[in-house]
């Protein structure tokens, strides 16, 4: 099995008490409690740290982190080899069957903003709220160029202690889905980063309005 590497892949989703005691292990943080039903346990991993989260509800917060030598950098993969950095599935409403995109209208909320991002012109619409799942709709122009991959988060530039989101689509038009922090943190902005598949990867950030 190859390991993960700093575009946040998930090392697992559990939900309420059925987080595992290895998890917990993993986190330093012994064995966790019982939570109610609609509780969820997310971990990934960002450049040699592992981060637990607890999705309540709406709510999405940081509980825990912790050194994972296992997280480090140290492979490469061609798009579509079997697995990709995505973030993490989450639960579909009651009643609503996951991934048919059918209960949320694409770009609701309005142009977010516009940067020229390594080659490109990336121009955002969308809407961001805290502790809500954002789903932004993205046009690159300004080059031929097509891009290898799309990641957004909320946060720093660094992006530590990020949930980070993948964009879907063959260009120049991607949609995006990235969890956001409740509450937003101070001086956080819509990170944008462009990965050119030769080696290269540009970021750019948009302001939040709140």
């Amino acid at each position: 099995m190859k390991s993960p590497n700093r575009s946040s892949i998930v090392l697992g989703l559990v939900a309420g008490a059925a987080l595992t005691v290895a998890a917990a292990a993993m986190m330093g943080q012994g064995a966790a409690q019982g939570g109610p039903a609609d509780t969820q346990y997310f971990v990934t991993a960002d450049d040699g740290e592992a981060h637990l989260w607890l999705r309540e509800g709406n709510t999405l917060k940081m509980v825990a982190h912790g050194a994972c030598a296992e997280c480090k950098d140290g492979h490469d993969h061609e798009e579509g080899d079997g697995h990709d950095h995505a973030k993490p599935a989450t639960a579909s409403p009651a009643g609503k069957a996951g991934g048919d995109h059918g209960d949320h209208g694409h770009g609701e909320g309005g142009a977010i903003g516009t940067a020229t991002i390594g080659a490109w012109t990336v121009t955002v619409s969308g809407e961001i709220k805290a502790g809500a799942e954002a789903h932004l709709d993205i046009k690159l122009s300004g080059s031929t160029a097509k891009a290898s991959a799309i990641r957004f988060w909320v946060g720093a530039q660094d992006g530590k202690g990020a949930m980070k989101g993948k964009a879907d689509g063959a260009g120049p038009e991607y949609h995006a889905h990235v969890d956001v922090p409740n509450p937003i943190p101070a001086n956080a902005k819509l990170w944008i980063e462009i990965d050119d598949g030769k080696g290269s990867k540009s970021v750019g950030g948009l302001a939040i309005s709140r």
